[in-house]
Order: structure tokens, then C-alpha cells, then sequence
């Protein structure tokens, strides 16, 4: 847990390489720990490395699907990788799990506006 703790403070002061180092190690040590997986896919995704980020962000959610936090931080990594079917649908489960939350909702209607937008014109 130790490995944890560190890796979610070196994220939260941007040094994502030593972060990345200790939630891996965190992984090898304990492979339970769905925060491990979403801090990971955070981190990666926070570093470009997007899709590499996507099976820890599918993990933690899956893992833990009760939580608002890992159903939108997936949804707004299918979003970035333009997988915008599969963002509304991550978003609209974090939403319903935390339907006050304001930057979900903000979140969703992002993404719904740029899926509209997408969508070829009607004749």
C-alpha cells in the first residue's frame, strides 16, 4: 500500500515517471487494488501514452463499479481517443453513480456535442 500512497503523491505533484515506477510496483506487490489501476491509467494518459492508459482505465472501472471517479476518467480517455459511442456511455454511468457531480455532467455534454457534431448531416 506504501508503493500506492507514494505513486498518487508523486501524480499529484506532476512527476509522473517516479509515480509511474511505484504504482507498478504496486501492481507486481498486489494486483487487487483497483485505485492502483486508475492512478496508472491517469498517469499514462497524463503522459500522451493514451493508449497504453486504456486497459488500466477499463480495469479499474470494471473493478470497481460503484465508482463515479473510474467510470469518468475512463470516459474521458475513450473521449481524447475518439471513441466517442464508448465516452457517453462511461459517462453516462459515472453520472448516474454521481449525479451531482458538475464536471461529469460538464464532461458528457462535451462529448455529446462533439459526437452531434461528428455525425454526417441528414439529407
Amino acid at each position: 500500500m506504501g508503493h500506492l500512497l507514494l505513486g498518487s503523491q508523486l501524480a499529484k505533484m506532476n512527476r509522473l515517471a517516479e509515480a509511474e515506477g511505484e504504482l507498478r510496483r504496486t501492481l507486481a506487490i498486489n494486483p487487487r487494488y483497483s485505485a492502483t489501476y486508475s492512478w496508472l491509467g491517469v498517469v499514462l494518459q497524463r503522459q500522451g501514452r493514451k493508449q497504453e492508459a486504456l486497459p488500466f482505465l477499463e480495469k479499474a472501472a470494471h473493478m470497481r463499479t460503484d465508482s463515479a471517479a473510474a467510470w469518468n476518467n475512463l470516459g474521458v480517455l475513450l473521449a481524447q481517443l475518439g471513441r466517442l459511442d464508448e465516452a457517453v456511455a462511461a459517462l453516462e454511468r459515472a453520472e448516474k453513480l454521481d449525479p451531482d457531480a458538475p464536471h461529469i455532467r460538464t464532461g458528457l455534454e462535451k462529448v455529446r456535442k462533439m459526437l452531434r457534431e461528428s455525425a454526417p448531416a441528414q439529407p
